[in-house]
C-alpha cells in the first residue's frame, strides 16, 4: 500500500538531487530510519550510495510504503543507518 504523505516526503528530498551513473553506485542494503522535518519517523532502506566529484554522498532511498526508491542527499541527522547485527 502506498502512502501519499510518504511518497510526498521521498518527492521533497529527492527534488534537483542528480542521479548518479550506475557504475558508480555501490550496492547496499542499510535499513535506516528516517525523520522528516516534523522530526515524524519513516522506516526505510538505502539500497545504494554514491559520492559526487564534490564529496557529497548519495543515498538510494526506499521509504516504507512510498512506493519506488529514489537518490536524495545524505544527511546522517535525517537518515539513521541502522546496526544490522553483531555487537
Amino acid at each position: 500500500m502506498v502512502s501519499d504523505t510518504a511518497r510526498q516526503v521521498l518527492d521533497a528530498w529527492s527534488a534537483g538531487c542528480p542521479v548518479p551513473a550506475e557504475r558508480g553506485v555501490r550496492q547496499d542494503y542499510c535499513p535506516v530510519e528516517t525523520y522528516d522535518d516534523d522530526g515524524a519517523p519513516w522506516p526505510g532502506v538505502v539500497t545504494g550510495w554514491s559520492t559526487l566529484s564534490d564529496g557529497v554522498e548519495l543515498c538510494r532511498l526506499r521509504l516504507a510504503h512510498a512506493g519506488a526508491p529514489r537518490w536524495v542527499v545524505y544527511h546522517p541527522d535525517r537518515i539513521e543507518v541502522l546496526v544490522r547485527g553483531g555487537t
